[in-house]
């Protein structure tokens, strides 16, 4: 990924004018923060939020330029400035990624009520698409209320970029939630076997600092694993 920085930089060099190049070397910075390959996320932060700046600058109406402007304000906790950026992007029938991340927008928001058409739509828009039915719906169903969805979604799920080790968790939440006791025992003890060191769901419940999101979560989550004596150490 930092090896495709150069030639998006050559790039500007050759045009200064090409907003998509400043674009795509936005969402190389930002990229590196999110998949946890950087070495100085900061630093990247700043670079990619120069960069969406510039490409907002020389292209403000293309879909590349919202959406790193978008992604520079969801780095930076902004979610109800990045959502209208990343509606507008998703206009764009290529940026199903937009589509989804104003449903999540509207998640970390603390509102999955809202999330959840943007998220389907997505889905429906391209359901190879590894952003659209990922672990965003199924919680967004389960911060909902509607645990006993979110279970089967949860059980179903095998996509990449899934939070492989949170989403048992998620899911037994998801069953203790609805109330499925005989799959939420199974689970349970599958899971005692599995994670000895008792690894909380930390990613999804750090998404989102909003006061609302982190109610939900931890009604939804939090207090039905602790009940099941899951993560006592940590308090």
């Amino acid at each position: 990924m930092r090896a495709s920085l150069p030639p998006y930089l050559r790039a500007l060099e050759v045009e200064p004018r090409l907003g998509n190049a400043a674009a795509q070397a936005a969402f190389t910075h930002l990229n590196l923060r999110i998949n946890g390959f950087s070495q100085d996320p900061e630093p990247d932060l700043r670079e990619g939020a120069r960069l969406a700046a510039l490409a907002m600058e020389l292209a403000p109406e293309a879909s590349t330029s919202l959406s790193a402007q978008a992604t520079v304000l969801r780095h930076q906790d902004r979610f109800a400035e990045a959502l209208p950026l990343h509606e507008r992007a998703a206009a764009d029938p290529a940026r199903v990624n937009d589509q989804a991340n104003a449903g999540l927008m509207h998640l970390l928001l603390g509102d999955p009520e809202a999330a959840q058409p943007p998220l389907r739509a997505a889905l429906e828009r391209a359901p190879w698409h590894t952003f659209s039915p990922n672990w965003r719906g199924h919680l967004a169903l389960l911060l909902a209320g509607e645990a006993d969805q979110a279970a089967e979604a949860f059980l179903t799920a095998d996509r990449l970029h899934y939070l492989p080790a949170e989403r048992p968790f998620l899911r037994l939440a998801a069953l203790l939630g609805a109330r499925r006791s005989a799959g939420a025992e199974a689970l349970n003890a599958k899971l005692r076997q599995q994670f000895p060191a008792r690894t909380e769901p930390r990613r999804a419940a750090l998404a989102s600092n909003e006061p609302r999101y982190r109610a939900l979560f931890e009604t939804a989550v939090l207090t039905p694993l602790r009940q099941m004596g899951w993560f006592q150490a940590a308090q």
